[in-house]
């Protein structure tokens, strides 16, 4: 049996659970009883142990890594990703879609990095967000010749549109669009720190 408790602080609320497993509810409540513990009962929380990690952007698109992804976000079977990313494909604004790779030569990072600030401008984020995506030097994370095999990760086409053409496009079409672009464009972004607890 495993127990869990709903904490609030001044900094947000949470789950916890309890480390220890018990086998009943009966040796659960001696435990807690022994320890002054009452259900719907106001605690402290004595000590937070939080571990610093750095967590870099995601990995640029494969198929399977768009389709699941849409999966999540939108409920989209992965015929439904790949027919949209495929139409997006024959408009020439991303490129081969029928891809297992999550990396690109550093040909394509060229025409990426030369591109970011117009990329940019095709998304709705807010500045804070914008200044942190900036030019930068390939990361073997993304950009990676030898890894490419036959066709590379699913990226925004060298060929730039302007706003208006993407707000032209279907719902779908547009979704897909902005997840690959704002996939791509994480990769020029600095890993974060994030202070998790242990």
């Amino acid at each position: 049996m495993e127990v869990y408790a709903r904490i609030h602080t001044n900094e947000g609320s949470f789950e916890a659970k309890h480390p220890n497993r018990s086998g009943s509810m009966p040796e659960v409540k001696k435990v807690f009883n022994e320890a002054g513990i009452r259900e719907e009962e106001e605690g402290t929380i004595a000590e937070v142990n939080r571990v610093e990690k750095r967590v870099k952007s995601p990995r640029l698109h494969s198929l399977s890594t768009l389709q699941t992804k849409a999966n999540k976000r939108w409920k989209l079977s992965p015929s439904q990703v790949l027919r949209t990313v495929q139409s997006l494909y024959e408009k020439k604004l991303v490129t081969y879609p029928r891809t297992d790779s999550n990396y690109i030569t550093q040909h394509e990072f060229k025409y990426l990095n030369t591109n970011v600030t117009k990329y940019k401008q095709l998304l709705s984020v807010p500045e804070s967000t914008s200044s942190l995506i900036q030019p930068g030097k390939p990361d073997r994370r993304y950009v990676n010749d030898q890894a490419v095999k036959e066709h590379y990760a699913i990226i925004p086409t060298k060929r730039v549109p302007t706003r208006r053409r993407i707000d032209q496009l279907p719902a779908l079409e547009k979704k897909i669009y902005d997840e690959i672009l704002t996939n791509t464009l994480a990769m020029f972004m600095p890993a974060i720190s994030l202070k998790k607890p242990m």
